[in-house]
């Protein structure tokens, strides 16, 4: 490992996440060169589809019930409230386990989970939480979900939580978000392969940007884009900013403002972003690995954002109402036999 080299913990919560971790961390630890080190850590309400690999594992955690009389946790059923105080102690037990809450230089995290579901949409606050108020660099890869009601109701409730914990401690949180629904066309199966696939492009590029060894952007530079909330020659409120990387021209959506951005290249020459920022400076990739990887793809810009999640939260409430609006004008029928039909107490028809 070369001298400035970072190391970035990577962090599986709940059942979407730990999978996420495992598949997608296979692939990002395989980037050799030029990339950041990872360290991987899970953490669970169940064992269910949980790969060997993972269960055996020195960094895995799985939550148990405070209750004796709970027996073991099951999962969440899709509802965040199920085991939320059982994931609460289980968190400050995982973060003292594996240290989490201590920051050194050139260390950062990634929280990965479904906010859609139960346990994953929980965990992540109460560790989020502990890693805000120890000023440690943090970026969530968030994966939504709005293909049916519940999802999209846990999946609104997860990105108000992460905006209030954000404003809590004045910081701008660096979030990466990916909708399952976008990808659901083509079958579960691809939608999982392609959300996957979607992810690890994201975090391969991030990785990119936070080796440490690459020319005119360091370790500082990349911890005041993952927090924005360091700069204070320029105003940038606290609250969540979607974060990504763009090959060769950032494309953004409708009324999305750009903040600070960081570009690679592999010529020296800088190339134009063409956005007003607050902030924007440029680095050269020395890994000759990184290079041949990324040399279809340079210039490389990571780019912070704000209006990002304004625009989904709208999108989710719509969609949320409709559903709503559908159930409420749902009516059982009163289903009887004959006329001459007897009725017990217990609800037999005789």
């Amino acid at each position: 490992m070369t001298k400035n080299k970072a190391i970035t913990k990577v962090v599986g919560c709940g059942g979407c996440g730990v999978n996420i971790v495992k598949n997608v961390g296979d692939m990002l630890a395989s980037l050799g060169d030029g990339f950041c080190d990872i360290e991987r850590y899970y953490i669970d309400s169940s064992k269910n589809d949980t790969p060997q690999e993972v269960i055996d594992c020195d960094t895995s955690y799985f939550i148990k019930p405070s209750s004796l009389s709970k027996g073991m946790i099951s999962g969440s059923g899709g509802e965040r409230a199920t085991n939320a105080k059982d994931i609460e102690e289980g968190v400050k037990e995982f973060i003292d386990k594996n240290n989490l809450a201590k920051y050194s230089v050139n260390e950062y995290t990634i929280l990965v989970a479904s906010i859609s579901g139960g346990t994953g949409s929980m965990v992540i606050p109460y560790i989020l939480k502990n890693l805000l108020e120890n000023d440690i660099p943090t970026i969530v890869v968030a994966v939504g979900d709005s293909t049916n009601g519940l999802f999209a109701k846990n999946t609104l409730k997860s990105i108000s939580t992460l905006h209030n914990l954000a404003t809590k401690y004045k910081k701008a949180l660096s979030v990466m978000y990916v909708n399952n629904g976008t990808f659901m066309q083509d079958g579960i199966k691809n939608a999982i392969e392609n959300a996957n696939r979607s992810i690890f492009n994201s975090l391969s590029s991030l990785l990119l940007f936070l080796s440490g060894e690459n020319k005119s952007i360091d370790h500082k530079d990349m911890a005041m884009i993952i927090d924005q909330s360091k700069y204070t020659s320029i105003n940038i409120p606290s609250g969540i900013y979607a974060l990504n990387a763009f090959s060769k021209t950032v494309v953004l959506g409708e009324g999305m403002q750009a903040t600070v951005a960081r570009t690679l290249t592999i010529d020296p020459v800088s190339p134009d972003i063409n956005l007003s920022l607050g902030h924007h400076k440029t680095g050269t990739i020395l890994s000759e690995n990184a290079k041949s990887i990324y040399k279809e793809h340079v210039p490389i810009h990571l780019v912070a954002y704000t209006n990002f999640f304004t625009s989904e939260v709208d999108r989710l409430k719509d969609y949320v109402n409709n559903i709503d609006n559908a159930f409420q004008a749902i009516k059982i029928d009163s289903l009887t036999s004959t006329d001459d039909a007897v009725v017990n107490d217990d609800g037999i028809v005789f």
